[in-house]
């Protein structure tokens, strides 16, 4: 009797991780995701920019499945799972599986049609591309997260746009850390020039304006929606409860709860450790990723799967002029050293050493020696290709 069937849906940073453990542990799996290719996207904004080419941080998943025998990759997107009969309808015809990882990540909630979302490779090149004819007037950024703190010092270093106005609808910025550190990035954002509005919500979006909830009318013929992502997730049946922030509950150990041989992760999943439910970045699906292949190791042997145990690394965001925020354990950071440890994380991270050199080169250039980069260009969007 052959080994059991264990199918991968998305391809992602737990998607990947996933096969990529499973390989080590010389069990076989089927890897599905809709694109050919996987994109690194904590760097989009710097291709947005045109800091980055957008070649740089993306890599091809067949090529990287031909690493190893143990990963079988298939390019097509996922229509309908059933969980009871165990098969998925796919673009490249009916599979079956003895056993399921959903990772299918998340997509940008359901944004204003003139807003520029921040989310794919092909978001970065529309946003690119429109910047170089629209990047002297005010720029509006719709999120203060990480990837609305990040693009906005991108921005503000790069000489683009004669305002920019970063919008946030909490009275503070980067939830995910410490309030100080909040307070310091909101300084040094002011430094760089950005305007900050915190409490203020988007009521409406034009191709020349933004409306606040407060009445206000900001002139700019580009807004970028950095806020909000909710879990992407092809039709299952029967249909999968759901949990914190519409994600699919899971057990501890990362099942769903009525079907042990079925294992959700990443965006998707609603995850919790210790009582606190995890956010979905990336450090968290890597980790599940191992743990999701541990477990599949485990049920293959007959023993039965272990708790997720998330151990948190620290939480890093460059600001811009040299200048980041983070914490590691109790420890809050802010400065250079923050801005180089995420240079140096990100760089470490992002798949294929041939990128790795480029995006070195490129940051030595521009941070290392203070040269001014390659102006942007006009690119085509990759869709037929991903």
């Amino acid at each position: 009797m052959g080994q059991p069937t264990i199918v991968i849906v998305g391809a992602g940073f737990g998607g990947w991780q996933t096969a990529v453990s499973l390989a080590r542990r010389q069990i076989s799996c089927l890897l599905l995701d809709r694109h050919g290719e996987q994109c690194f996207i904590p760097l989009l904004f710097h291709v947005s920019v045109g800091l980055l080419a957008p070649e740089w941080i993306v890599s091809d998943l067949g090529k990287a499945s031909q690493h190893s025998p143990y990963i079988r990759f298939q390019k097509a997107a996922v229509v309908k799972v059933s969980l009871a009969e165990g098969y998925l309808e796919t673009t490249a015809g009916s599979v079956t599986f003895d056993y399921l990882v959903l990772a299918t990540g998340s997509r940008s909630r359901p944004i204003p049609a003139a807003a520029f979302p921040m989310r794919t490779l092909d978001d970065a090149i529309a946003l690119r591309n429109h910047l170089l004819t629209h990047s002297q007037q005010a720029i509006v950024v719709v999120g203060g997260g990480a990837t609305g703190v990040e693009l906005a010092g991108a921005l503000a270093e790069g000489g683009l746009g004669r305002r920019i106005i970063l919008l946030q609808s909490r009275d503070y910025l980067l939830p995910d850390l410490p309030p100080a550190l909040a307070r310091y990035t909101l300084r040094q954002l002011q430094r760089l020039g950005i305007e900050v509005r915190l409490g203020v919500r988007v009521q409406s979006v034009t191709g020349d304006r933004v409306v606040l909830d407060t009445g206000e009318e900001i002139l700019t013929p580009t807004t970028i929606w950095t806020a909000g992502l909710e879990p992407e997730l092809p039709e299952v049946t029967p249909f999968l409860e759901l949990s914190h922030r519409q994600r699919v509950a899971v057990l501890p150990t990362l099942q769903l709860p009525a079907y042990e041989r079925v294992y959700a992760l990443g965006d998707l999943a609603a995850a919790r450790d210790r009582g606190t439910y995890l956010t979905g970045v990336a450090p968290e699906a890597l980790q599940q990723g191992v743990a999701v292949a541990r477990n599949l190791a485990r049920q293959l042997r007959g023993r039965t799967p272990l708790p997720f145990r998330y151990f948190n690394k620290g939480r890093l965001a460059i600001i811009g002029g040299y200048g980041g925020v983070g914490q590691i354990g109790s420890l809050p950071l802010r400065g250079w050293l923050p801005w180089v440890l995420w240079l140096a994380v990100h760089l470490i991270y992002l798949p294929g050493y041939g990128n790795r050199w480029q995006v070195l080169q490129t940051w030595f250039k521009t941070y290392g020696l203070r040269l001014t980069s390659t102006p942007i260009t006009y690119l085509t969007q990759r869709q037929e290709r991903l």
